[in-house]
């Protein structure tokens, strides 16, 4: 399996007049470990200390990094995931008036996001639905906007990048074109990550 180091190599990279990455430390990880109690997939931790904060596209994918405080879609999780359940209401409703939103109102409530896109779908992990504990992996789910389904995407940080984020654009070996998205050809599909400016 290929280092995400490895995989950004074959990517593009836009730093936006930015002279380098905007890459979070290890003790701001650490940091938000210890703060919020909630231990981060180790493979995230890799990701982010490799691409740090930017988006993706095609599809204009934005990963929260801890270190990262500014307004919407530069927050931290635990900010993108205060942002969602501010906007919907999460405290104020009931758990059945949640459900009209979201088939699955207690999952939806316990999701910590990590990653919305430019269509406000929302992606985050069920602390307790850990699918492998040796790497603090989690179940993670989509809040679509318009989808009241509470989807089960992945059961890995990885599968959910390469697989859903890259749509199999990009192999576990870091090598290209698992598969090619329907109506696209390869050379027109390139993965591209645009660094955010620090503000």
């Amino acid at each position: 399996m290929a280092s995400w180091n490895a995989i950004k190599s074959q990517i593009q990279i836009f730093l936006s007049g930015e002279p380098a990455l905007n890459l979070p430390s290890t003790e701001d990880l650490d940091r938000f470990e210890s703060s919020t109690g909630f231990l981060l997939p180790l493979d995230y931790r890799d990701f982010v200390l490799s691409f740090g904060l930017g988006s993706f596209e095609p599809g204009t994918w934005y990963f929260a990094v801890p270190g990262f405080h500014d307004e919407a879609p530069n927050y931290d999780p635990t900010g993108l995931t205060e942002f969602l359940r501010t906007g919907s209401g999460f405290d104020e409703r009931s758990d059945e008036d949640l459900a009209k939103e979201f088939d699955d109102p207690q999952r939806a409530r316990r999701l910590l996001l990590f990653c919305t896109t430019a269509t406000n779908d929302f992606f985050g992990w069920d602390p307790e639905d850990v699918t492998d504990a040796d790497t603090r992996e989690y179940g993670i789910y989509m809040l679509g906007r318009y989808d009241t389904r509470v989807t089960r995407l992945a059961t890995t940080f990885r599968e959910f990048v390469l697989n859903y984020c890259f749509e199999g654009a990009m192999k576990p070996d870091g090598s290209g074109y698992q598969k090619v998205p329907e109506g696209r050809e390869p050379d027109d599909y390139p993965i591209q990550f645009g660094v955010t400016p620090r503000g």
